[in-house]
């Protein structure tokens, strides 16, 4: 039997109808494993793949807000990371969505990656307004002079990598193109979090 699916639920029901089948005309050879391909096994590790990746991404998020509030000495403070570094995880999941790009081993890891180095660029402009706010007491002062320090580098540096990444995204081979367009365009959300996220919540 050859069969064209899109998707890992297209797959489940596509072998639910065909164990019924089974059940209907086979009787003594219905079991879990009466129905069985290597397309249907792919389908199962990508749906264990994405149960994975929610409690990988939980449990990265959870690490890094109790990490950020014992480094800052603040859980308040901490939790200011939480947004500017997972909404650019959540448009990398949306974009994955609207272009039907499939979660797979590859893929799999570009959340993760986006969520490390959006961590490290909102750590250093957050220690930097704290810094700038401890000298002035004004925190829109604290928070404009940290954009003009810290804010070019971080800003140069995000836009390089993304740059090299979206070079990736020129392959022949699909995989690889949509490894470096996503991790590109997830490095310029996190960019634009940092930007005007994290500094409206602050002002806020």
């Amino acid at each position: 039997l050859t069969a064209t699916v899109g998707s890992s639920r297209e797959s489940a029901a596509l072998r639910a109808r065909l164990e019924a089948l089974a059940r209907e005309h086979l009787p003594g050879e219905s079991g879990r494993d009466t129905v069985l391909s290597t397309e249907i096994l792919l389908s199962e590790a990508a749906d264990e793949l994405a149960v994975e990746q929610v409690w990988s991404l939980a449990g990265a998020a959870l690490l890094i807000l109790l990490l950020s509030a014992f480094a800052f000495r603040s859980l308040w403070i901490g939790a200011h990371l939480f947004l500017p570094i997972a909404l650019p995880v959540a448009l990398n999941f949306a974009v994955m969505v609207i272009f039907a790009i499939t979660l797979r081993d590859v893929t799999s890891v570009i959340a993760v990656t986006t969520l490390g180095i959006a961590v490290d660029s909102t750590v250093h402009l957050l220690d930097t307004i704290r810094h700038h706010e401890a000298a002035h007491g004004l925190r829109r002062v604290a928070v404009f002079e940290a954009y003009v320090t810290t804010g070019r580098p971080v800003l140069v540096t995000s836009l390089i990598i993304a740059a090299g990444l979206a070079v990736l995204g020129l392959s022949d081979f699909q995989v690889i193109a949509n490894f470096g367009g996503l991790e590109a365009l997830s490095l310029l959300f996190a960019l634009a979090a940092d930007l005007f996220i994290l500094p409206a919540q602050l002002l806020a």
